[in-house]
């Protein structure tokens, strides 16, 4: 969870790098300091004064929240947090890797986050990975799921994309979220 949104002038000296960006500026800083992002289930340390991470536990309800993200790459908790995602008009982001590949998805509206697909977040025949691409593997998905959130905390228009990252070839491709057939959440259909 994230504290109120106000720019004090020891905010603005501690987050002049992103104020000064377009894509943020002074009102996007203030939108992400007063945002609450579900991430489930959160093992991330405190990165910043104005960060705060509430833990609750797994199978519980998680509270309410602009973004709701799973990055366990457990399809139960995936689940979970989708059905919630679609059933509070939430956006969802979630990541999954193996061997070499990994894929960042993010469900907005339609498809929400109880029909994504799970064919959207297959990572095929990945070929094994060593450990140092593995390693890599795991904290580039981390990143796309980080920029991704960003993204739809800060208002950028996404209908739901699927990125699909290989290491092992250096590989990217992002496609959208096909709909979800019959949801009873958003209504999506095949």
């Amino acid at each position: 969870m994230i504290s109120t949104g106000v720019l004090t002038d020891a905010r603005i000296d501690r987050y002049s790098r992103q104020i000064i960006l377009p894509e943020v500026g002074g009102r996007g800083q203030q939108r992400l300091l007063a945002s609450r992002v579900v991430v489930g289930p959160a093992t991330l340390p405190e990165l910043s004064p104005d960060c705060r991470l509430t833990r609750h536990a797994e199978g519980a309800p998680p509270p309410d929240a602009a973004v709701i993200v799973d990055l366990t790459g457990r399809p139960a908790s995936a689940v979970t947090l989708g059905r919630h995602a679609g059933a509070t008009g939430r956006p969802f982001v979630v990541g999954v890797w193996r061997g070499a590949r990994g894929v960042v998805a993010s469900a907005v509206r339609r498809p929400c986050g109880a029909c994504c697909p799970a064919a959207t977040l297959a990572t095929g025949d990945a070929a094994p990975a060593t450990p140092a691409l593995a390693a890599s593997l795991a904290l580039a998905v981390g990143a796309l799921a980080a920029a991704e959130t960003l993204g739809l905390l800060l208002g950028a228009p996404n209908a739901g994309r699927a990125r699909h990252l290989d290491v092992a070839t250096g590989a990217c491709v992002a496609l959208p979220v096909p709909q979800g057939a019959g949801c009873e959440l958003c209504g999506g259909t095949a």
